[in-house]
């Protein structure tokens, strides 16, 4: 493509568009060394719809990408919010360029779910102090839980507040703690 920047990727997102279901053009517009048209590739991927879009975006992730462009991949499938991305926005996290182990750790929280909090919970405790400053400084504001057979509502409430305040220094804000069980009856706590 020719032409001044805004023209080449607005004739790139057009072409994106006009042709959403043609992933592998998206995976090769994911691979430009152009930030200018890798850029407007992924912008314009936000706007498509499908879990395969989002595999396209993560499979990218694997790819020898420069830093801003994985950063920029990420960001994007946060917003997507597209629990399919979670694989790969997990292993983003658990390795590589600080830069990048960061981005992941902040685009986990809008996919939030049970491998969510085991991957944060592990990354809280790494090596390197920028990822694990990033592992803990992410915020939820609600945490929701079955009843377990074994122990009562109360007792489940106690442990989590225990283990919260073993991996967290200080809450910015409450975090409200709900327990389910069968019918409507719950029992909620907040966590300061």
């Amino acid at each position: 493509l020719k032409g001044p920047h805004q023209v080449r990727a607005g004739a790139l997102r057009g072409d994106m568009l006009a042709r959403p279901y043609d992933l592998d053009q998206l995976a090769e517009d994911l691979r430009r060394k152009d930030y200018v048209l890798f850029s407007a590739a992924a912008q314009t991927a936000l706007e498509m719809p499908g879990v395969r879009v989002t595999q396209t975006l993560g499979a990218a992730l694997e790819k020898n990408l420069p830093v801003d462009h994985k950063v920029l991949i990420l960001g994007i499938l946060a917003k997507r919010g597209d629990p399919a991305a979670l694989p790969a926005i997990s292993a983003a996290a658990k390795q590589g360029d600080r830069t990048v182990r960061v981005a992941a750790i902040k685009a986990i929280p809008p996919l939030a779910s049970g491998e969510a909090v085991n991957t944060l919970v592990r990354l809280m405790k790494d090596p390197d102090t920028q990822v694990a400053q990033a592992a803990q400084a992410v915020g939820a504001d609600q945490v929701v839980m079955g009843r377990s057979s074994t122990m009562g509502a109360e007792g489940q409430i106690e442990r989590l507040a225990m283990a919260w305040r073993a991996v967290s220094q200080k809450l910015a804000k409450p975090v409200r703690v709900r327990v389910l069980w069968e019918g409507e009856m719950h029992m909620e706590a907040e966590l300061t």
